[in-house]
């Protein structure tokens, strides 16, 4: 028996407690936080602001919009509710609060276990101030799922994702948004205007935050903002039909009907249709140009645009397009390109390229900090990664005229300013020193100015949004000036013209997103384009124009769901001379424009003042006490036999602290006895980089058998004894169990390259009971238990250090490009002694839109006695498919064939090789063969081979020889597989393959359900 057990543990892997995972990104966790806490009668901000007026200013931020949100939820926060923030978006990446893995284009995250609010602070005070009034909506949300009657947080299933997040951006926004009723817009202009339904189904082509917002503005505009509160209860309670119906009297259908008339009827009456056309061509002329053409950057000379795009359909990537042709000459940057980079910034960044047109400087995730890169453009490789200590992360550089200089918007402390860097001293210069934001900096030709967008007029004149103007900076006096017009309208993105004469820049100041030229000498602007829809990038200030020195300009158009690029000369485009005071939103009101009950939500955003008295907030010490985030059960159930009674069933606990540094996970399980009980603790460490954990824990393995045989039995009748006949029917129930403590350390070195390493010790031991069944004539007559003498227990040790990499990115249903590799030693001590090496890699070429993959694997176990154990096995799923066990047990006995027997089959150690070509089947239009919204499938072309052998095997590849002198060879096999993604996270995998080596058939039927490679 206890040979048995040591194979089977050996057998299925007997790994370090707490083992991280095979493969997976990291999240890098490069410097801790020294966060304090600052309470406010509703709020508990934890941050790190080394001023602390900055914290106070956000937290009196945070009570004007709860304010607002009160007002409308009727809602009351009784405890403090937390908010951690990060003094910038490479920070927030690096939360332990929220699990997984934070893009760059996540604003903030609230989590409903413990109601945090976690955010970075942002370049400018508008962009901080949505992202804090966004999430601030999604805590009332969970408050009220959690404390409303005959709610939970369970109910959040009965909310679709669009009323959600599109509340929390009409609560935030309000009516009155340029950047959702451009959105709007386009659906009428390309007649995909659509229902509610669509909303639920299509979430990829219905954004549920543009769509959600309008949704609401709607609702909101018809029947009040009263009917905000009892229209999510009601719908989190009974769902969205019967919400419709019992509170508004309408149903799905009609009020998509609705919805479209409002914005149809306004539109029509405004010509939107017969608006003006898109100045220019089209300037890609790629057969897959991407939906997303972002961030343009054109050469000084006009030759080349290097520019953002998901062309490739897994990440967003920078691409050099060649203008005279309008093909993209190459990819410049990727995450799987360089695998020191975490992420690209693709928000409301762009690239700048040198005066010769050689290189280009753009910024990238390194380290957890945004900061500049500069691009060898014809190689492609990173020249110079520019690591400035005196910000917290860049944005938007701009190269000099000259080439000796980097000018770009530095964010330090959650104030962002203007910064020159000197390329040729390696130092950096600040150029602003006040409250005002300043970003998107880019220079006059003659190297004298520096133009930029700030909120400077909007803070000097106390608006209550923080819209953003232009302002001028004098590189020699320091001295700024101040373009105050179209009051109340964002105007951003600001170019010089290349005589220096004017300034190009965009402006929403009409309602929709226009380009206009602003005459420095006079004064005079002139609006260029009326477009229907809008020039612009991903969120309202992302940079969409850029010039060359002969008067080039690329702008970004967003038309039938895309972002465009059209470029034309500056000499195309028509003047019309407007107002600096001609400011006229109508256009950018959400549907009913004309009509609006919503009196609360706009009255309010414009602006509830709070005043908190200076006694109000309060520093305290940062307590890490920990809380119960989650508790989840499977069940319970008791039962009773003659053997005893029996209960089942088992509880999960989360614990962390506030922040995330600190998690402990707790499982209690029971099935069976008391006996059969098993739990585990595990605490894990990621405060710093170095992640650490420990792991104790206490497994019963159950296992039996059943014997029937002859006996007789001792029976008293009438006073006299006798021995009666009997069958015994005899149930051996055992349990081996194993109490184990182990440690992982996890050492990230970037988001795709880690070290692990891991150490446990498990003690092993028996217990066994026989239970037994007297039958006479088939009636049972007796039943006996005994405890049985079991064998002694025993010990195991294991450890191992791996060195792990992985930038891959995931298709339908498998990795689709990028690599994977795991390089790991380890060992076992005690009962087994022996060593262990695994070699794992794995690499995937994109071809749009089919994936050659290969994988090169090795698993070994040396010295000790590693050849005494159970062997390794070529046919295990996942390896070389069709000599698996369930295909071939039956094929195996009788060969005749030694490369396809167990002898060839089995050993201590294993090479495997596999090849595919995976064809996307059914899913996304964009990237599979089939356009499908359900089912993920990819279609798979596989080739793999694999050899098993003991330490002292002779290898040959030479079948014949090999059987003759009992070598090992190789085997081989080949077919064709479908891959379906279940639930997204299941992967079935049903094959057909043609085992090379094999005789007795053509071809098996097999079935994975395991990960793809």
């Amino acid at each position: 028996m206890k040979k048995t057990w040591l194979l089977l543990l050996v057998l299925f892997g007997v790994l370090p407690s707490g083992q991280a995972q095979y493969f997976g990104k990291n999240k890098v966790r490069y410097t801790p936080f020294d966060f304090r806490v600052l309470l406010s009668p509703h709020f508990e901000l934890y941050h790190y602001l080394k001023d602390s007026s900055r914290a106070a200013e956000f937290l009196q931020s945070a009570e004007q919009w709860y304010a607002i949100h009160q007002a409308v939820f009727a809602d009351t926060f009784h405890q403090p509710n937390p908010i951690i923030l990060y003094n910038h978006h490479g920070d927030f990446q690096q939360t332990g609060a929220i699990s997984g893995l934070i893009d760059v284009g996540t604003g903030g995250v609230t989590e409903g276990l413990k109601n945090r609010v976690v955010m970075p602070l942002m370049f400018t005070r508008q962009e901080t101030e949505h992202v804090l009034g966004h999430e601030l909506v999604h805590a009332f949300q969970y408050h009220i799922l959690k404390n409303e009657d005959n709610l939970s947080l369970q109910s959040i299933q009965n909310l679709p994702l669009w009323m959600v997040e599109g509340l929390a951006e009409y609560l935030s926004i309000g009516r009155i948004d340029p950047h959702t009723a451009l959105w709007m817009r386009d659906t009428y202009m390309h007649d995909y205007f659509p229902t509610l339904d669509d909303l639920d189904r299509k979430p990829h082509i219905y954004f549920p935050y543009r769509y959600g917002q309008s949704f609401w503005a709607l609702l909101a505009g018809l029947w009040g903002d009263e009917i905000i509160r009892p229209f999510f209860v009601y719908t989190a309670r009974y769902g969205l039909d019967a919400a419709l119906k019992d509170l508004l009297s309408t149903d799905r259908q009609a009020f998509s009907k609705l919805w479209k008339e409002y914005y149809h009827e306004y539109y029509a009456s405004i010509g939107l249709k017969q608006g003006q056309k898109p100045v220019g061509d089209t300037l890609l002329r790629d057969k897959h140009p991407g939906k997303m053409q972002l961030s343009p950057s054109l050469s000084p000379d006009g030759r080349y645009l290097a520019y953002l795009s998901e062309r490739d359909l897994f990440s967003i990537d920078l691409f050099l397009v060649d203008m005279q042709s309008g093909r993209v000459v190459r990819r410049l940057l990727s995450t799987d390109k360089e695998g020191h980079i975490d992420a690209l910034s693709y928000l409301e960044t762009a690239g700048s390229w040198s005066p010769d047109g050689q290189q280009l400087a753009f910024v990238a995730y390194i380290k957890g900090k945004p900061q500049p890169i500069i691009i060898d453009v014809q190689s492609g490789k990173i020249k110079t990664r520019i690591a400035l200590q005196e910000v917290e992360a860049a944005n938007h550089p701009a190269w000099s005229p000259d080439g000796r200089f980097l000018a770009l918007s530095g964010l330090r402390q959650g104030q962002s300013d203007l910064y020159v860097y000197d390329l040729q001293n390696k130092e950096l210069r600040q150029l602003t020193h006040d409250a005002a934001a300043q970003i998107q900096p880019a220079w006059s030709p003659d190297g004298r100015l520096l133009v930029f967008a700030t909120d400077a007029v909007a803070l000097q004149k106390g608006y209550a949004k923080a819209n953003l103007n232009i302002g001028i900076y004098d590189v020699e006096s320091g001295k700024i000036h101040q373009l105050d017009f179209f009051a109340g309208a964002d105007n951003l993105n600001p170019l010089f013209t290349p005589d220096g004469r004017s300034i190009l820049f965009l402006s929403d100041r009409d309602g929709f997103r226009n380009l206009y030229r602003y005459h420095i000498a006079s004064g005079r602007i002139e609006q260029l384009t009326h477009l229907p829809t809008g020039i612009t990038g991903v969120t309202a200030l992302s940079p969409a124009i850029t010039i060359d020195s002969q008067g080039q300009l690329v702008y970004i158009y967003y038309e039938n769901k895309s972002y465009r690029l059209y470029r034309a000369h500056l000499s195309d485009f028509t003047a019309q001379e407007v107002s600096p005071s001609a400011v006229d939103l109508t256009a950018a009101t959400l549907a009913p424009v004309f009509i609006n009950k919503s009196k609360i939500v706009n009255r309010l955003i414009a602006r509830l003042a709070v005043a908190l008295p200076a006694d109000s907030l309060h520093a305290q010490p940062l307590r890490r006490r920990f809380q119960l985030g989650y508790i989840g059960n499977t069940g319970i159930g008791i039962g009773t036999s003659r053997w005893g009674t029996g209960i089942a069933g088992g509880v999960v606990m989360l614990f962390s602290d506030i922040l995330g540094d600190h998690q402990l996970f707790a499982s209690l399980g029971l099935n069976g006895t008391l006996l059969d009980a098993g739990a585990s603790v595990f605490y894990l460490n990621q405060r710093r980089r170095l992640n650490w954990g420990v792991q104790i824990s206490h497994i019963p393995y159950r296992f039996g058998n059943v014997g029937i045989f002859a006996d007789t039995l001792a029976v008293v009748v009438n006073g006299q004894k006798s021995l009666l006949p009997v069958d015994v029917v005899q149930y051996d129930l055992g349990r081996l169990f194993e109490e184990k403590i182990g440690g992982l350390l996890a050492y990230p070195l970037s988001r795709s390259l880690r070290w692990e390493a891991g150490i446990s010790y498990a003690r092993y031991h028996y217990n066994l009971q026989r239970f037994k069944t007297y039958y006479y004539f088939g009636q049972a007559i007796a039943q006996s238990k005994e405890q049985v003498k079991t064998p002694p227990g025993f010990q195991l040790y294991s450890g191992y250090l791996a060195y792990v990499g992985d930038n891959s990115f995931y298709g339908l249903a498998s990795p689709a490009r990028g690599w994977r590799y795991r390089f790991e030693w380890g060992f076992n001590a005690g009962e087994f002694e022996y060593q262990s090496a695994l070699l794992d890699y794995r690499r995937y070429w994109f071809v749009r839109p089919f994936t050659f993959a290969i994988r090169a694997y090795h698993l070994g176990r040396y010295g000790g006695n590693s050849q005494s154990i159970t062997p390794l096995y070529l046919g295990f799923p996942g390896l070389v498919r069709g000599y698996d066990n369930i295909a071939y047990q039956n094929y195996l006995s009788g060969s005749s064939n030694y490369a396809a027997s167990i002898d060839n089959l089995y050993g201590s150690r294993l090479a495997v090789f596999n090849a595919e070509w995976r064809i996307p089947l059914l899913g996304p239009r964009s990237y599979a063969l089939l356009g499908s919204n359900f089912l993920p499938a990819e279609l798979n072309l596989f080739f793999d081979g694999g050899m098993a052998w003991n330490e002292g095997s002779r290898w040959t590849i030479d079948e014949k020889e090999a059987s003759q002198k009992r070598a090992r060879v190789p085997v081989w096999s080949t077919g064709i597989s479908i891959r379906f993604a279940l639930f997204g996270q299941i992967v079935l995998e049903p094959y057909y393959a043609f085992a090379l080596q094999r005789n007795d058939i053509t071809g098996t039927f097999g079935f994975n359900l395991l990960p793809a490679w």
